[in-house]
């Protein structure tokens, strides 16, 4: 489908430089065939529901300790009803699926993968204000994928955005 041409196969830099602040805080709840399940209590073999290939096996959960970031906050509700259910904490670099209204408005297309941060306005999605140290998770199911975290849909790999944005001109 060539609305969905960031769906490639990319694989998980765990050697991120610092300005890749991808991954989500403690207890944010991914969607596995078991139900929703914090991120953290994650094990290799969790089969997690994905919305381009059904259930997929957790390889690996990526946990790292990133200090002087400023990750973004999603409120609740944020993104339509229930989206999400509670407040998140994830990286400011994480790729979000947008399938609604701000993908045409703000990207110019019908979906669109791109960073939290680029959807940022401020009040119900913003970054925190000072740097801090904290602690990311990021599944990795052997390739790029998109799952479901709090309701909304993120994809597992941080090529995909670096991906989008060179082909729109790098808008911040």
């Amino acid at each position: 489908m060539a609305s969905e041409t960031y769906m490639q196969a990319f694989p998980f830099d765990s050697t991120s430089s610092p300005g890749n602040e991808t991954g989500f805080s403690s207890g944010t709840r991914i969607l596995t065939l078991r139900g929703e399940i914090a991120i953290d209590k994650l094990r290799p073999g969790d089969r997690i529901v994905t919305r381009d290939a059904g259930a997929r096996p957790l390889k690996a959960l990526h946990r790292r300790l990133r200090h002087g970031v400023r990750p973004c906050r999603i409120g609740t509700c944020a993104l339509g009803n229930m989206r999400p259910a509670r407040a998140i904490i994830l990286g400011a670099d994480q790729p979000i699926l947008l399938r609604d209204w701000r993908a045409h408005v703000l990207f110019g297309h019908r979906t669109a993968m791109v960073a939290v941060k680029r959807i940022a306005d401020g009040t119900f999605i913003r970054r925190t204000a000072t740097a801090r140290t904290l602690e990311m998770f990021l599944p990795d199911l052997g390739e790029n994928h998109v799952v479901y975290i709090e309701g909304l849909e993120f994809g597992t790999s941080p090529v995909a955005v670096r991906t989008l944005e060179k082909s729109d001109g790098g808008r911040p």
